[in-house]
């Protein structure tokens, strides 16, 4: 409803332009003989514009339609050399490793392990080849994040590695509040953009679709009441204050 009205608006040279701007994994998708859906296209291209502005984006496409796929497509057209994957164990490998393998070679993918002493070594391979200024994309588990949060002073564990291009958090839908050590954690991570990734958008309480929101725009939406309960919600006041009793669809529609 939001990207491809735009996508369509647009001439056929600026759509053949958004494109040309991840040539490297089309042209790694015509190899595999792989043709990106025209959503794929629409929503990257918002994406990028997004991010450009200052601004996060949601790829809430269902499973199996194809989402770490668009997040390459972003990686390429906004020229990221140092990417931050979150996502649950099981996803590491499959699809994270094998897309990053396939559609995005310039990207050294660090898989980071779930012992201390593997996860030192993949700290220590993204320190090393991030100073030096190699592009490099680091596959992290959301348990992980918050371990090596703690191992400095001040939650400072990820301090060392500096600022990420792009923050991308697979399986959104699971941060649903926003002060859980694992959301907390994911949240500090320093990057220019996020690229949040969900198959279930809404899989719980409306009110806690704030958090994804928050961790995009946190400048946005600073306050859950303010900022999302109230505007986007229907609410009641009872005799123990305010109540959320579903969403209003005509306001999330225009949010």
């Amino acid at each position: 409803d939001y990207a491809l009205p735009a996508w369509r608006a647009l001439s056929d040279h600026a759509q053949l332009d958004s494109m040309a701007r991840c040539y490297r994994v089309s042209r790694r998708c015509r190899r595999a003989g792989i043709e990106p859906h025209e959503f794929q296209w629409a929503d990257s291209h918002a994406a990028v514009l997004n991010l450009d502005r200052g601004r996060g984006y949601y790829f809430g496409w269902e499973m199996g339609l194809g989402k770490t796929l668009g997040a390459c497509m972003v990686m390429d057209a906004w020229d990221v050399n140092f990417a931050f994957i979150a996502c649950p164990n099981s996803a590491k490998r499959d699809p994270w490793l094998e897309h990053l393998e396939a559609f995005t070679p310039w990207l050294h993918p660090v898989v980071m392990g779930n012992s201390p002493k593997a996860r030192a070594a993949a700290y220590g391979e993204c320190q090393e080849r991030m100073a030096a200024g190699e592009p490099t994309a680091l596959i992290c588990h959301y348990d992980a994040i918050k371990l090596i949060e703690a191992e400095r002073k001040g939650r400072r564990g990820w301090a060392r590695l500096g600022q990420w291009d792009l923050k991308i958090g697979d399986e959104a839908h699971t941060h649903k509040k926003r002060d859980t050590l694992r959301t907390a954690a994911f949240r500090r991570i320093k990057a220019a953009g996020v690229l949040l990734l969900s198959g279930s958008v809404m899989s719980g309480q409306t009110e806690q679709m704030f958090v994804p929101w928050q961790i995009m725009r946190p400048k946005r939406f600073r306050s859950q009441w303010n900022d999302w309960n109230d505007p986007y919600l229907e609410v009641v006041d009872t005799d123990y204050g305010k109540v959320v009793v579903g969403p209003a669809p005509h306001r999330l529609n225009e949010f």
